[in-house]
């Protein structure tokens, strides 16, 4: 009689287990359905966003550095500015306002790690007035040359507004506001021991 009642103890034990193990297969496919479904919509989100992302106009920009000691002219800093259309609209490039900014590192002793403040250097830069028009897939480069007062650390922007008629591709709110294209840089310009 023991043995008949452990051997139904073992069938009721077995039968939970089985019951625990279906529910437990059943969450499963309920939560790989609602997964797989998720990431399904996530990728159609995606393919919509990159669609969309064809009708803006899409820019890459690099800025190369080059720094040197003249004897008649004193540090020199060459600045070459590359801008590629990498979308699929032709954009239009606004360079009436001077697009190469300057600014000499200042390292405030005041100021915490690693906040550091940098202040706009006033240089008096040749002016480009011009306005470029890139096609898709195009790229142009700009370059300038800078004369500086000392040796030291600097940081240098390139920066361009959107033109209206690419802000006009973009979401509502954008058209008015003041937004730019731009990358920068750090250098160090080191004294030469002459």
């Amino acid at each position: 009689m023991l043995s008949e009642r452990h051997h139904q103890h073992l069938v009721h034990f077995r039968e939970i287990i089985t019951v625990f193990a279906i529910l437990a297969g059943g969450v499963w496919a309920v939560l790989q359905f609602i997964l797989l479904y998720q990431s399904d919509i996530a990728e159609l989100n995606l393919r919509k966003l990159q669609k969309e992302l064809d009708y803006h106009p899409v820019m890459q920009l690099s800025l190369d550095l080059k720094t040197w000691r003249s004897e008649t002219e004193g540090y020199l800093l060459e600045a070459v500015a590359k801008v590629s259309n990498a979308g699929k609209l032709q954009d239009i490039l606004d360079l009436s306002q001077q697009p190469f900014r300057i600014y000499p590192v200042v390292f405030r002793e005041n100021v915490p790690a690693p906040v550091k403040a940098w202040g706009e250097l006033n240089l008096d830069f040749p002016a480009i007035h011009s306005v470029t028009r890139l096609l898709p897939g195009e790229s142009q480069s700009f370059r300038i040359l800078y004369q500086l007062p000392e040796a030291r650390i600097y940081y240098v922007e390139f920066a361009v507004p959107l033109s209206k008629e690419s802000r006009k591709h973009w979401p509502e709110g954008i058209e008015s506001g003041n937004f730019i294209w731009s990358t920068g840089r750090f250098i160090e310009v080191v004294e030469s021991s002459d």
